[in-house]
């Protein structure tokens, strides 16, 4: 069986004696004159007929080349391409819907953003290029226009969902090659992770001392657990006689814009594989911070009264709400700024906890089992030798950190109770 074929010619719109000339135009001598043509010769195959496709309007013969390389490079592959006039406007969207429930599929978190970069594609003009006429200049236009009014991180991250996307339409042989897979990015430059000192964390806890989230604090810098790791924490997660607590829950704030309470923040597994439903010892400090905030936690309900909505949750509102997971991130930045520290992220008490378990002469695979990284599971043999050794290897990582907390009193919970289904004032914003 002959394979596809192309043939290309020169054409122009202009007429004669009312009919058009298009090859035959006598001026079509001067290269600049007229448009290019490609027409695509597709044979028949057992179960699909002959086919012949055109495409004109090309300004040279080499941008007709190019748009007709997928239907040529399919044929070398044994496959056929058959032209579509679906469009990234209606792909997406169902794409995006399946992968609410094939394959791997997405957490509720992931999804809202994976929504939020679709519909910045779909505001696009290369939203309504034909898949099969999608090509690499074209999504190269795309990022090059994005680049003009976004940093280069969010461009990296929309092109991946693109990429993704189109990786599926070529599975599913919608079209050959994915047009987003060579596309140059923007760079994107490295930025200084700000870590603080042992002396700096502790003046910060210091600092911390009349904040509601001093005892979140303690627990992030103690335990190394993640942000929403913390915030969907529940109290039968935590056995302080056995000196441990499990991660089976992630409260994470999501980009939606939502009009009752909780409408943009998202509950499901931890991040990764690894990390769900780990164990995570307790050196004394992490200990006394929970007995600390179960205290606090008690007073707050007897203020409360009525009001107060139990949620078993580990840090809560004054009146039991679970906590919004960016009001933390938020308490420290004003923290900081008054005790004079350079600004550094809640996820950086994670690094530190790394760091100081690091100092005290802690393993890779331990500490990577503590914070649930994914290679925790390359060896199942560590599981059960591995809580022991992290109870040790945190209390020892405790002590690095200046202990100025040993005789603070708990302090009633100051953050702002919920309203029922009105959202959040201050501490609301999307993460």
């Amino acid at each position: 069986m002959k394979g596809t074929t192309a043939h290309y010619q020169r054409r122009c719109g202009c007429r004669e004696d009312g009919k058009q000339l298009g090859a035959k135009c006598p001026k079509l001598s001067n290269p600049r004159h007229g448009t290019w043509a490609v027409f695509v010769n597709q044979p028949a195959t057992h179960n699909q007929e002959r086919q012949r496709i055109r495409k004109g309007g090309f300004a040279s013969k080499g941008a007709a080349e190019e748009w007709a390389k997928p239907y040529l490079r399919a044929s070398l592959d044994g496959q056929r391409l058959t032209p579509t006039r679906e469009t990234l406007t209606t792909y997406l969207p169902t794409w995006l819907k399946r992968r609410e429930t094939m394959g791997r599929t997405l957490k509720p978190s992931t999804l809202a953003v994976y929504e939020l970069y679709v519909g910045v594609i779909l505001g696009h003009r290369v939203a309504s290029i034909p898949l099969t006429e999608l090509r690499r200049a074209d999504v190269q236009a795309f990022v090059d226009d994005m680049a003009k009014s976004r940093g280069a991180q969010s461009v990296a991250k929309i092109i991946t969902v693109l990429k993704s996307a189109l990786s599926a339409a070529e599975r599913a042989e919608t079209i050959i090659a994915n047009p987003a897979r060579l596309v140059e990015l923007p760079t994107v430059q490295a930025k200084d992770k700000t870590l603080w000192t042992p002396d700096q964390a502790s003046a910060f806890l210091t600092a911390a001392k009349e904040s509601s989230m001093l005892h979140f604090y303690e627990l992030a810098l103690y335990t190394g657990l993640r942000r929403g790791e913390l915030a969907g924490l529940r109290w039968s997660d935590v056995d302080m006689g056995g000196k441990v607590l499990r991660v089976n829950t992630n409260r994470v704030q999501v980009a939606r814009r939502g009009g009752e309470y909780g409408a943009n923040v998202s509950e499901g597994t931890a991040k990764s594989r690894a990390g769900q439903g780990r164990e995570v010892g307790l050196g004394p400090r992490a200990l006394r911070a929970l007995r600390a905030q179960r205290l606090t936690q008690n007073a707050a309900r007897v203020a409360a009264g009525e009001a107060w909505e139990e949620s078993g949750r580990v840090f809560t509102t004054a009146d039991g709400h679970p906590i919004m997971p960016e009001y933390p991130s938020k308490q420290l930045a004003v923290i900081a700024k008054r005790a004079g520290l350079t600004p550094m992220r809640l996820h950086g008490f994670r690094h530190l906890h790394a760091t100081h378990l690091r100092e005290t002469g802690a393993d890779g695979f331990l500490i990577a089992t503590r914070l649930g990284h994914a290679q925790a599971h390359v060896t199942a043999i560590y599981a059960h030798v591995s809580l022991g050794a992290q109870t040790e290897a945190a209390d020892r990582a405790e002590r690095i950190v200046p202990d100025t907390l040993s005789t603070q009193p708990a302090i009633l919970s100051t953050q702002p109770a919920s309203e029922g289904t009105k959202k959040p004032r201050s501490f609301a914003a999307s993460a």
